[in-house]
């Protein structure tokens, strides 16, 4: 990499060290590749589902549609979901997944008129919601959280995760609270 590449992955990394600035060069940079007035494949569930593996599946088979991939879409989640993400702020943990859904929610908006294709996944509740935990370990106890994790001790886990996990009824109520109000969709 040249001198020009050096400077500018260090101003680049530097202005991403905010929030704000940091959201508003990706959702610029994601904006450019959306294609206008075309519909294309929406995977849209709950995280901790495998939903990255078949978001990664499509891309990788250079398809001529666009393919988005998003966990929340509704305003109220995405505000929630976004005053999360500011609160615990690492410039090294990008939310890319939350500044594509602010920008598939608009477009969806924009196009509301259009025919779009949506794949959804379930997972086992249980076994999402343990994979949520401790992705979100950090973010739950960040005092004991060292401890936590290196402790042969299972109560102590087991304790945090009934007493402090905040998403334990997410796979109940995941569709009625994003699939439904978006796409007009109601599984049940």
């Amino acid at each position: 990499m040249g001198i020009k590449g050096k400077i500018k992955n260090a101003v680049v990394y530097n202005l991403c060290r905010s929030y704000i600035l940091a959201k508003w060069i990706n959702i610029l940079s994601l904006k450019q590749t959306y294609k206008k007035n075309e519909s294309g494949v929406v995977i849209f569930q709950m995280g901790k589902v495998g939903s990255s593996s078949i978001y990664e599946s499509l891309k990788a088979a250079q398809l001529e549609i666009p393919i988005y991939h998003a966990h929340v879409l509704t305003s109220d989640r995405l505000k929630a979901t976004e005053e999360l993400a500011r609160t615990h702020w690492q410039p090294c943990r990008n939310p890319i997944h939350l500044w594509h859904s602010f920008i598939l929610s608009d477009e969806l908006r924009k196009r509301h008129q259009q025919k779009w294709k949506v794949i959804t996944l379930v997972r086992d509740p249980i076994a999402r919601n343990v994979s949520a935990f401790f992705e979100t370990l950090h973010l739950l106890e960040k005092s004991n959280q060292q401890k936590l994790m290196t402790s042969n001790d299972g109560q102590d886990l087991t304790q945090l995760f009934l007493s402090k996990f905040y998403a334990h009824d997410a796979p109940i109520n995941w569709f009625d609270d994003e699939l439904k109000p978006v796409f007009e969709i109601d599984v049940f």
